[in-house]
């Protein structure tokens, strides 16, 4: 797997209620990994309203994105990294100048969709 894109996992839930939703996220984007040419660098998981631009996982992942340690991000739906669309999008440019994509399982998803329906 040498050349396989290095990828980190992030999933979020916005209270302890919804926990087991974690699991439920962990597993689809994991199945995606484990049928394409991606490798796990890291994941993280976090019980938060998704409106904290500065907490712990998000940092985590910035520094893996400034240190060239992965290749993209892979999330159930952006509003799972933060709510907002402002604080998205600048997270999404941060990425962008480190060359790490943002790639959301609803975006591959939708891709194949349109695709299968042009067929």
């Amino acid at each position: 797997m040498k050349n396989s894109l290095k990828v980190w996992i992030h999933c979020r839930v916005s209270n302890e209620h919804e926990r087991y939703l974690l699991n439920y996220q962990k597993k689809k984007l994991l199945h995606l990994v484990n049928h394409s040419n991606l490798r796990v660098i890291g994941i993280s998981s976090e019980v938060s309203k998704g409106t904290n631009p500065h907490s712990r996982e998000i940092s985590t992942m910035k520094t893996y994105a400034k240190r060239k340690e992965i290749d993209a991000i892979l999330v159930y739906d952006p509003t799972r990294i933060l709510v907002y669309d402002d604080m998205f999008a600048e997270f999404k440019m941060y990425c962008e100048m480190n060359d790490v994509v943002v790639i959301s399982l609803q975006e591959i998803e939708t891709s194949f969709q349109s695709f299968m329906l042009s067929k």
